[in-house]
């Protein structure tokens, strides 16, 4: 049988080895075939994110719709840069309803930026919450990113991630719209909070699981224990 293939949009982040080039490395660790798909290349380092340069929305969507009618399993979604790009997504995604869609809602860098540097600009963020929050299957927002819950309230699934909080525990949420709120909760990794990329690489490999065929459920619960499995092996030092 051949291995599942998912489509990832998202950044490249060549830099820290971030965005598309963690995507590329979880799904290959999974057994997975990844189509990468450039929505915004950054300039950054351990000093920060320097310089965001947005892709044309016609070759994003050109290449996402290419890469569906490739029959993919399923599409991860990351740093989408600017509104066009999420429209251009959004009016690809329609034609493929049946395709689940995960989707890391990262809008600015967790370490310090130059003024103006986003991953998603305002407008951007706009679009998507009005948009594709609806379309996708499930999105990976970190505690900060969720905040209060209201901006995620039209989003079908959601996987809260705890990594960013306090105590010696990590509790990772997953709140659906059709289904029970489920917790999952494990010892905290040392140094973890510090790792670059582990929402890239988490919302890859939940993407992986669904286009296995898994439900949602075991999909994020399974993403959930690699993560953390990859944190305390060190195997992220690997990338």
């Amino acid at each position: 049988m051949s291995p599942a293939r998912v489509a990832a949009v998202a950044g490249s982040d060549p830099g820290m080895k971030a965005g598309l080039q963690t995507d590329r490395w979880a799904a290959k660790a999974l057994g997975c075939d990844l189509v990468s798909i450039e929505a915004i290349q950054t300039r950054q380092d351990g000093e920060g994110l320097a310089e965001v340069t947005a892709r044309p929305s016609s070759g994003i969507a050109s290449a996402l719709r290419r890469a569906l009618e490739e029959e993919v399993g399923a599409v991860k979604l990351g740093a989408l840069g600017n509104r066009d790009a999420v429209l251009a997504v959004v009016e690809v995604l329609a034609d493929f309803p049946d395709c689940p869609v995960v989707w890391d809602p990262v809008r600015s860098a967790t370490c310090i930026a130059s003024p103006g540097a986003l991953l998603l600009d305002d407008e951007g963020w706009k679009a998507a919450t009005s948009h594709l929050l609806p379309r996708v299957t499930l999105a990976t927002p970190n505690l900060g990113e969720y905040g209060d819950g209201k901006e995620w309230e039209g989003c079908p699934a959601v996987l809260v991630t705890g990594g960013h909080g306090s105590g010696l525990r990590v509790l990772d949420t997953l709140h659906q719209e059709d289904g029970p709120v489920l917790n999952f909760e494990g010892p905290r990794v040392p140094g973890g909070e510090t790792v670059h990329g582990t929402g890239c690489a988490l919302s890859t490999a939940v993407a992986v699981f669904l286009a296995q065929g898994r439900t949602l459920e075991s999909s994020a619960r399974e993403a959930v224990r690699e993560i953390r499995e990859w944190l305390r092996s060190g195997f992220f030092l690997t990338r």
